[in-house]
């Protein structure tokens, strides 16, 4: 027969060592299932995108120094986020609020609000977009940055990606 009385197979190899090797293989699939990873394709997949980025009520030279800038910088690790495409500016709206208790929205003169479209590559996996030193951005999200001559904090609007690059 197959099994001996110590309950090895062809005398060699133990019932309980096989069961433990498949418990371990089941444990090892389930791990992988729960994280989603896909065997035998890549997590990430690195592409081009576009992001916009909103700042409210900046001052004139503020604006100046942004449209000076060509490429802007994680502030904390000092990575090449990506490059400036296009800034939209309008003056920053006020509400003043009357005696009579009307509010009327009025134009500052004093400051402006901005829309920046910046060009980055970065991975993109089914849940969000990693620029340089793993930086998740999203909608939203906070953006701390800093360009040659200005740092700036604001909110991601909008995020498209334009074209996709070879897989990792």
């Amino acid at each position: 027969m197959f099994i001996d009385k110590e309950g090895k197979i062809f005398g060699k190899i133990s019932l309980i060592d096989i069961l433990a090797i498949f418990i371990s293989i089941i444990i090892y699939f389930g791990i992988c299932a729960r994280l989603n990873f896909k065997l035998g394709k890549p997590i990430s997949k690195e592409v081009n995108i576009e992001f916009k980025i909103k700042l409210n009520e900046i001052k004139k030279c503020k604006l100046e120094a942004l449209k000076n800038s060509k490429i802007i910088y994680d502030y904390e690790t000092n990575e090449k986020i990506g490059e400036i495409l296009n800034i939209k500016e309008n003056l920053s709206l006020l509400n003043e609020k009357f005696d009579d208790g009307t509010i009327v929205q009025l134009e500052n003169p004093k400051l402006y609000d901005a829309i920046l479209t910046i060009k980055s590559n970065c991975k993109a996996d089914e849940n969000c977009y990693k620029i340089k030193g793993n930086k998740k951005i999203g909608i939203g999200r906070d953006l701390y940055f800093r360009t040659k001559y200005c740092v700036v904090n604001c909110k991601i609007i909008d995020i498209k990606e334009t074209n996709l690059k070879k897989n990792d």
